[in-house]
């Protein structure tokens, strides 16, 4: 199975703006990789879109 896992920007959710890496997704990714799956985590953080 093919996932994606999108982690929003920031400042979609909230009026303080904090850089947290996504360790939820993360954990989740590497649980679906470790049973097999296809898995992309797309962080609108990281690429730069939340600004």
């Amino acid at each position: 199975m093919r996932l994606l896992l999108v982690h929003p920007s920031a400042l979609m959710y909230s009026e303080i703006f904090l850089k947290l890496e996504p360790l939820g997704l993360e954990r989740v990714a590497a649980a679906a990789r470790d049973a097999g799956h296809d898995v992309r985590v797309a962080d609108r953080d990281a690429a730069g879109e939340g600004q």
